[in-house]
């Protein structure tokens, strides 16, 4: 990969950073040289510029571990032996033991796709007795069974976090292969397309627990330091990439993939869970438009006041950066270092990331003011009117906020515009919609700078409000489906579980409550479909 000359990156980091006289995340440089294909960055608990002790590993996805000291790289292990290479294949994370102390506690843990077949593999190493800043000569050992991952060469998923229970957990992805051919991810008895725990303690071969499902290829994640809830970035199939967010101290999470992509049906079977029981994501962002979301960290730091507190994480394609505040509001920062392939955090907070691009270890920083701070946006829905309403902590170079609105949470539409007030001390903001559907309605603020750039608030949805709709019984006996609803229904369809359409009728705007006569079907699960001014309605019934 082709190095940049010292020039361009000077005249890049301009591009990127100075181009505006507000608050921009951006990516200082520390080391330019010496780094190829940087997969993940781990840092020591017991390591951090604020104590003197600058030691960064950075893993590269072709094996090879180097550490900088804050001078200069040297290599810390290579295991290029033992990995298999090529696509998304090759060593993929890196952590150490958070009692890890270079003496007592010298264990470091690796996760990379075998050489023999891809496997998804576990391994502890140590440094060295005497020099933490070498290898330990005995070598690593594999701690659980490797994970069969034999038929496609992507969607390996890929980091290890220590939880704050003392655990070892880690992300797998579905397989590979477009879709899930497999279905892993929806499958509890599969290791694939799951969040794992393993306790490093155990005896060895350790049995990875599911502790969550649905998960599609989760690249990147990370825990919060202070709350504990975990923050994955899951890598879509080719319309949304999407950030979740766990709860600290939950379990059995199902995150809907591949029945979802994001927050749209993608696969919906008889197998699906209730959409009840599904944890969608807290952000979701178009794909085009990205291609594979990065997830990030929480910044925790102490240097950037301004931050704390926002989430953190970027797109490997477009190296857009995605903040959340504190407050739960999304912002879109575009054009930001592409080919970030991971963040790491030091024990005092600060970020750091690596590009595969530039083959490049960068720290986070800040420069100028941030836009404006959102502290809440929210709204209720009355009649034709959606009543809309937000504040604002402070307001700096901020023109004006544009009010978009979709029915579809995508192609949004502009619903109207409010000048800012550019109060220091920030302000309440109030706008009302007029409109004429039965369909929820989705907003969100485009927040406009004097010099024409825009972030993006998260959207929120106001539901239509529409009672009154109800598929019955959903056990059935006698060959008879009832339904009854207010909203206009179109028309009706019975899937198998398999996905086939066994049965069609047509509503033709029906209003009401009918009994429908269908099929003598075989016994089992089936899925019916009513589509309506509002969407498409569904419910699982068994035939008896």
């Amino acid at each position: 990969m082709r190095k940049i000359s010292a020039i361009a990156r000077a005249l890049i980091f301009l591009v990127l950073f100075n181009y505006t006289a507000k608050s921009q995340i951006g990516y200082q440089t520390i080391v330019a040289t010496g780094i190829v294909n940087p997969i993940d960055i781990a840092i020591p608990p017991n390591a951090s510029p604020a104590n003197g002790s600058t030691r960064i590993f950075i893993a590269q996805q072709n094996g090879f571990i180097q550490l900088w000291n804050g001078t200069s790289l040297s290599g810390l292990v290579d295991l290029s032996t033992v990995i298999a290479q090529g696509s998304e294949r090759g060593l993929l994370s890196m952590t150490f033991h958070p009692s890890y102390n270079g003496t007592t506690n010298r264990d470091f843990f690796v996760y990379y796709t075998r050489s023999s077949d891809g496997g998804l593999t576990v391994a502890r190493y140590r440094t060295h007795p005497t020099d933490p800043n070498a290898i330990d000569p005995a070598g690593g050992t594999v701690l659980i069974t490797p994970i069969d991952h034999s038929s496609f060469d992507n969607h390996n998923g890929g980091d290890l976090n220590f939880g704050p229970d003392g655990f070892l957990y880690l992300t797998t992805g579905d397989g590979g292969g477009g879709g899930d051919p497999a279905e892993n991810a929806q499958n509890p008895a599969s290791l694939l397309g799951k969040l794992l725990r393993i306790d490093v303690n155990a005896t060895i071969p350790i049995t990875p627990t599911v502790v969550d499902i649905g998960l599609r290829n989760p690249f990147r994640w990370s825990f919060d330091k202070n709350t504990g809830d975990a923050w994955i970035g899951d890598v879509g199939q080719g319309a949304w990439e999407e950030i979740n967010i766990k709860p600290a101290g939950s379990s059995g999470l199902n995150f809907g993939w591949d029945c979802y992509e994001g927050n749209t049906p993608f696969e919906i079977t008889a197998d699906c869970p209730a959409i009840g029981s599904i944890t969608f994501p807290s952000h979701v962002y178009a794909n085009p438009g990205g291609a594979s979301v990065i997830g990030g960290f929480v910044y925790r730091g102490t240097e950037i006041a301004a931050l704390q507190g926002s989430y953190i994480a970027t797109d490997y394609s477009s190296g857009n950066i995605f903040r959340r505040s504190p407050g739960g509001i999304w912002f879109t920062q575009p054009g930001g270092q592409a080919g970030i392939s991971s963040f790491g955090e030091a024990p005092d907070g600060t970020l750091y990331a690596v590009s595969q691009f530039s083959d490049d270890l960068y720290k986070v920083i800040v420069t100028g003011v941030l836009p404006v701070k959102l502290i809440n946006f929210s709204g209720k829905r009355n009649d034709n009117i959606s009543e809309l309403s937000w504040k604002t902590a402070t307001e700096q170079n901020t023109a004006r906020f544009r009010i978009e609105f979709s029915t579809t949470a995508s192609n949004f539409q502009n619903a109207g515009i409010v000048i800012a007030s550019r109060d220091p001390n920030g302000s309440n903001y109030s706008f009302q919609h007029r409109f004429n559907t039965n369909s929820d309605l989705y907003y969100r603020l485009a927040i406009e700078e004097d010099d024409g750039q825009i972030a993006y608030s998260s959207i929120i949805r106001l539901s239509s409000g529409k009672k009154g709709f109800k598929i019955y019984p959903t056990v059935i006996k006698n060959g008879i489906l009832n339904i009854k609803t207010e909203i206009p229904a179109s028309k009706l369809q019975i899937l198998s579980a398999n996905g086939a359409m066994v049965f069609k009728k047509e509503l033709n705007a029906f209003t009401g409550t009918t009994a429908i006569s269908i099929p003598q079907f075989s016994k089992g699960i089936y899925i019916v479909q009513v589509h309506t001014g509002d969407g498409i309605k569904r419910e699982k019934i068994i035939i008896e």
